[in-house]
């Protein structure tokens, strides 16, 4: 349990997206994996990262999704597009996959125009902040497809930990067209699947996974097609979304994950 005297570090805003595409079977979700020093490390997580001082600056380039409606889907008074456009900059650095119609109204950069190389360099460049978010919008006039990102959850980092992170998560489905390729940077593997398998990968020791990424999985790995995803997505947030704070408490000796509702969350504790 957090020690009251010491205080909690402030979680940093940061968004995740859980690409999804048809499969032969099921549905499948792309899992990729951080590299070992990054946070989380070796751990397999849903593309994403923090909200940045560009992503607000993108804002007059997102589509379909004006900064009131994103604020109040996110029920914030403010900043609400911060998250989407951060969800699609982020997937798009990790993954080349980019959530963005170029001025025909296409995918960008899903019509052979460009290369895998020539899309790598534009990446490797907005990582390394070298050319930044909003001039790369302007410089291939794209606008960002906000519309695409289905709201479906909010977590927030345990204060016993180091890094914090208060993350809004959102169902994507894989534009037509693209493909997604890791950066090999801050992901070192990549691999598509579906969510059954990898729950089973976790349970047996194939894959080490955070909670609230296998609880996700949980979620959707009875769904049968993308559309069921997406509609349990838009349901959710119809709904309104309550925030996930996770807390480590001891039973019998033990240290175990306890979630709001459970009977040993502390709510006496100070969030």
């Amino acid at each position: 349990m957090h020690d009251r005297t010491t205080a909690a570090v402030k979680p940093l805003p940061s968004a995740t997206v859980i690409l999804i595409r048809e499969g032969p079977y099921n549905p499948e979700v792309l899992m990729v994996q951080r590299h070992a020093r990054a946070t989380f490390g070796a751990s397999y997580v849903f593309p994403g990262g923090i909200v940045d001082q560009y992503d607000r600056s993108a804002h007059i380039h997102c589509m379909h999704v004006s900064a009131k409606a994103a604020n109040k889907c996110l029920g914030l008074e403010d900043g609400g597009l911060d998250y989407f456009s951060a969800a699609i900059r982020e997937v798009f650095e990790e993954t080349s996959v980019l959530f963005a119609r170029n001025s025909s109204g296409d995918w960008a950069f899903s019509d052979d125009t460009m290369s895998a190389a020539e899309i790598d360099e534009i990446r490797r460049r907005l990582y390394l902040k070298e050319e930044y978010w909003p001039d790369i919008l302007v410089r291939y006039e794209l606008s960002l497809a906000c519309d695409s990102l289905y709201y479906c959850a909010f977590w927030v980092t345990p204060e016993t930990e180091a890094r914090r992170f208060t993350t809004r998560f959102f169902v994507a489905v894989l534009p037509q067209g693209q493909y997604a390729r890791h950066d090999e940077k801050e992901l070192i593997n990549s691999r598509w699947m579906t969510a059954a398998d990898a729950l089973c990968a976790v349970r047996t020791g194939k894959m080490k996974m955070i909670y609230p990424t296998y609880s996700t999985l949980k979620d959707i790995a009875e769904f049968k097609f993308v559309s069921e995803i997406v509609d349990w997505a838009q349901q959710r947030s119809e709904s309104g979304i309550a925030q996930l704070l996770p807390r480590f408490v001891k039973i019998d000796g033990k240290d175990r994950i306890v979630m709001p509702g459970d009977l040993h969350y502390p709510e006496d504790e100070d969030l």
